[in-house]
């Protein structure tokens, strides 16, 4: 565990947590969204943990159609000897 990751994005990491795991989506290094969520009431959501919820959730699908059509200049670096 991380405790200062932990503290910084805000997830419980007790061992009694239900916030573990925690699944977050970033864009642009930007928290997009979160799985589980907790809402006004500082209640957890429930998120069932599943491949297929995790892909439909976070629209995985749509998100790695984006990036094939978008990808990521490859930056030059030196070449170390």
């Amino acid at each position: 565990r991380n405790e200062d990751t932990a503290k910084q994005f805000r997830i419980n990491t007790s061992p009694l947590s239900k916030q573990l795991p925690t699944l977050v989506l970033f864009r642009n290094g930007q928290e997009v969204m979160r799985r589980p969520v907790v809402n006004n009431s500082n209640k957890l959501v429930k998120f069932n943990l599943t491949a297929e919820s995790v892909i439909s959730e976070f629209d995985l699908n749509n998100l790695y159609n984006e990036c094939k059509a978008n990808p990521l200049k490859k930056s030059k670096r030196p070449k170390e000897e």
